[in-house]
């Protein structure tokens, strides 16, 4: 029951300690202490922070464990400075609450009763302001009280509660029935002006919930109501937030104010994910490996859902680098909802960089995924490479190459951006502006200049490290400064081909620069030989690991033996390949090729003497000596006589370079017949056939 009261300096104060928590102070234990089962005392409360002189309020204490948890069965004691407490020792029951009433004698004066609530000698406080009373005429609006039923609703917009308003005046009688009662339901506000609604720039809004700066109405009840027998019976529909709404009621200097819990309801509707840092190192690397993923269930109004929902939560996809969700890897895994509707979750790094999407979900509702990055350690190894690794740089400047840096943690992955790589060389120039890594890579530019050593560039790179201690990591790679073509050295030829006009043979050159450094790749090399078929130009390959051209040679069937000795050697011809790189013949270099004939042979070799002679004729004739393929065999020793009749002279020859043995005579006989003219190769090597060829003789 309550009259109007006036403001004081105090007032503030009061409004500090809250409805539903006290503010002073609480015991405590040590914080390495297990504290489950221990008693505290979490929350004391009254049903109105105000008390009018005489009446009296319910003040409720609850007892929870060190895991909130209720505890049944603990000994409150209570005591006040102000007024009476009764009972001062409660029990608390299964709720964990201990309940008592505050009662304050008449008095007109203002007094401040603080009533202290201790469990374990761990307490709790809170502070009513007591009302003087104040003169008024009987039947006027003095006493008020209010009786809300239920105290606690669903926020749904929809369920009701019923609000007794019960007036009587200073001698404690009813008013006259038709007296007007007004009814305000929202936030919490003090009724400076006392026309029982807020009034703004005028009343005090003491709590504002929802941080608009503004006082708002919360669920809905009829403004006014008129006693019948010194009552009132309202109805309050609930808001759609879950929050405290206060129901006033006032009539006169007569007023009252309750608290109505609205609670969100229990089922999820929606869900949001947040993440308390949006990035993590790889695990092993020396950074924060484990971030906390919450996730908040609302209902259909918005509201946080209660405590005790499940939430699951799982990692939709990753870097596939053993990153998990506490100990169960992609998931699924469960949690509950606490008192704020959120529940919690640990995802651990894994061995690789990358992103990590994570998604929450209860029964249908999922929320929308979020990202965690995995970042990369820092850097454990760095690779230097350039492209191209030769250039024509030797004898030219401001030939450039391009530098690239890889710089990677110890599981291999990419260094964070921003990484400074340093680069150097002792041969020409290399550019390092902003030679900063992205995706683990930076690219700087080396140039060929002064100073020129011996052709070979070595490009330094470095950057630092912090894992496992400080320290300069570093590569290099060597490129090929070149000139012009110096030196050509054959590395691969046949020594010999078969005079077929079908062999075919590979040549490898080698093409060095003034330091014994490989060319460029495509360098030009022409070939020339004096036998057989080549290919005439070709371009070096590589210049890095080798700089070769290679060219081809074929075989001919030779015209004339252009090696003649006597035995024959089986040498044909001795094709001299040359190979000639650069301007002004710089480079060049000869190789011989040995083109191999084979022995004689009956089908390819002949003797030239016509089919049909005169008696006692003398007629010349010579001999044809070629191998198997056709080319002409000479140095040949020959034997040559006549069977059946005549002679032959001279008896011997020897062939010359086109395989011919010639001056021979055949003297016919005086008598008419058939006569053959034998020759025989002697040739120790390459000979061995027997010609014949039948003259008829008329």
């Amino acid at each position: 029951m309550r009259s109007r009261k006036l403001i004081f300096a105090i007032f503030p104060l009061i409004l500090m300690s809250g409805i539903w928590v006290g503010c002073g102070k609480k015991g405590s234990v040590d914080p390495g202490k297990e504290t489950t089962g221990i008693a505290f005392m979490d929350t004391l409360y009254a049903s109105s922070d105000t008390l009018q002189a005489g009446g009296s309020l319910l003040i409720t204490a609850k007892v929870v464990d060190g895991e909130n948890n209720p505890i049944e069965g603990e000994t409150v004691d209570f005591s006040t400075t102000y007024g009476s407490l009764n009972p001062s020792s409660v029990t608390s029951d299964s709720l964990g609450e201990a309940k008592t009433t505050l009662s304050a004698p008449a008095d007109t004066t203002d007094h401040l009763a603080t009533v202290t609530a201790e469990v374990n000698t761990l307490g709790n406080e809170l502070s009513i302001f007591v009302k003087g009373t104040k003169e008024v005429s009987p039947g006027e609006p003095f006493y008020l009280t209010l009786e809300i039923t239920p105290t606690s609703l669903p926020a749904n917009g929809d369920t009701t509660a019923t609000v007794i308003a019960s007036v009587t005046d200073i001698n404690g009688n009813p008013v006259p029935d038709g007296t007007i009662v007004c009814f305000v339901a929202g936030e919490k506000f003090e009724d400076i002006n006392g026309d029982g609604y807020f009034t703004p720039n005028i009343d005090s809004l003491v709590y504002d919930t929802n941080g608009n700066g503004e006082w708002d109405a919360i669920g809905s009840i009829p403004l006014t109501e008129v006693t019948t027998a010194g009552q009132v019976t309202v109805s309050y529909t609930a808001g759609r937030r879950a929050e405290v709404v206060y129901i006033k009621a006032t009539s006169g200097v007569a007023y009252e104010e309750c608290p109505v819990r609205l609670n969100p309801l229990r089922e999820i509707n929606s869900i949001t994910l947040d993440v308390d840092s949006p990035s993590i190192q790889v695990k092993g690397t020396g950074g924060d490996e484990i971030c906390e993923i919450t996730a908040t269930g609302f209902d259909r109004f918005d509201n946080p859902v209660p405590q005790g929902l499940e939430i699951t939560f799982k990692i939709l996809r990753g870097p596939n680098g053993g990153e998990s969700l506490e100990d169960s890897g992609y998931g699924p895994i469960m949690k509950l909802t606490d008192s704020g509707g959120q529940a919690k979750v640990h995802l651990h790094s894994g061995t690789i960089s990358g992103t990590v999407q994570i998604e929450a979900f209860s029964a249908s509702v999922q929320s929308r995924a979020t990202q965690v990055t995995v970042c990369s350690g820092p850097p454990n190894v760095i690779s230097i490479s350039a492209d191209p690794l030769n250039i024509r740089g030797w004898d030219r400047d401001n030939v450039p190459s391009e530098v690239l840096a890889i710089v990677c943690d110890r599981f291999g992955n990419p260094v964070p951006d921003g990484t400074a790589v340093y680069f150097s060389t002792e041969e020409g120039v290399v550019e390092t502006e902003n030679s900063v890594t992205i995706g683990g890579k930076t690219a700087v530019t080396y140039f060929s200049s002064n100073p020129r050593n011996d052709g070979l560039a070595w490009v330094v790179g470095s950057t630092r490290t912090t894992y496992p201690y400080t320290r300069t990591i570093k590569d290099s790679v060597g490129i090929i400064v070149s000139g012009p073509p110096i030196t050509i050295n054959f590395i691969g030829y046949p020594t010999s081909l078969e005079a077929n006009g079908k062999d075919k043979g590979k040549i490898f050159v080698e093409v060095l620069d003034v330091n014994g450094n490989y060319v460029v790749g495509g360098t030009t090399v022409k070939f020339e030989a004096t036998h057989g078929n080549i290919t005439g130009t070709a371009t070096t390959e590589d210049g890095v690991n080798a700089s070769i051209a290679e060219a081809e040679i074929t075989s001919v069937v030779l015209d004339k033996d252009y090696s003649l000795f006597t035995p024959d050697d089986g040498i044909g011809a001795v094709a001299a390949v040359t190979a000639r790189s650069g301007l002004l013949g710089g480079a060049s270099a000869t190789v011989n090729i040995n083109f191999r004939t084979t022995s004689a042979s009956s089908d390819n070799s002949s003797i030239d003497i016509p089919a049909t002679v005169d008696i006692g004729s003398q007629n010349a004739f010579s001999v044809n000596i070629k191998d198997y393929y056709g080319n002409p065999l000479g140095g040949h020793q020959l034997s040559v006589s006549s069977q059946g009749g005549g002679s032959v002279s001279p008896s011997s020859g020897t062939t010359n370079e086109y395989g011919v043995a010639s001056g021979f005579i055949f003297y016919a006989p005086s008598d008419s017949g058939k006569v053959s003219i034998i020759a025989q190769d002697n040739d120790p090597g390459y000979g061995g056939i027997i010609l014949s060829k039948t003259v008829e003789v008329k």
